[in-house]
């Protein structure tokens, strides 16, 4: 294999490394919006069921006692079960390892295309640059060990961004634009 078949070999794997990374990490940081959502929705639920039942407890003598000792147990059973499923969830660590992780794809990504872009174009030995491919893949195959399951929700959502050109760079945009 000469230098050149070489080189584009090298390129066509970053460029596999760059996409898997570009989905991955989109996929991630739908997953963490999605449980950041979630966080927020069973927390506020909380407060606002606690609440209520606080306000039960305080007006109790002010209303039947057929409407308050029903209704004050059940806000107080709700919110104690929301906050339950706040914690064992663990939904704002969930969100954060999410995003966590769509940050070091996001590394990767840049660091294949900066490979693909600048350093298969430099003198540098062949040796050098198999190496280098060689960590690269290596990374992302930790990464992608250490990344839990996505939905199919956010992965048919990440799916249709990209494919409208949400992870697209402007600077690409205009570079297939002034090819002929």
């Amino acid at each position: 294999m000469n230098r050149d078949e070489l080189l584009e070999s090298l390129r066509r794997e970053a460029d596999c490394i760059e996409e898997d990374a570009t989905y991955t990490s989109k996929a991630l940081f739908n997953a963490a919006s999605s449980w950041g959502g979630r966080h927020y929705g069973l927390g506020i639920s909380a407060i606002v069921l606690s609440a209520a039942a606080g306000a039960l407890a305080t007006l109790k003598h002010t209303m039947p006692e057929e409407i308050w000792s029903v209704a004050l147990p059940l806000a107080a059973v709700f919110a104690a079960g929301l906050t339950t499923l706040v914690t064992f969830l663990r939904t704002a660590d969930q969100a954060a390892a999410r995003r966590e992780l769509g940050n070091a794809l996001n590394t990767l990504r840049n660091d294949a295309r900066i490979f693909r872009e600048i350093d298969c174009l430099t003198e540098v030995s062949e040796e050098s640059l198999v190496n280098r491919l060689k960590q690269l893949s290596h990374r992302r195959g930790e990464l992608n060990a250490r990344t839990p399951g996505i939905s199919k929700r956010a992965f048919d959502k990440t799916r249709k961004g990209i494919e409208e050109g949400e992870s697209r760079y402007q600077v690409d945009v205009k570079k297939k634009k002034d090819e002929p």
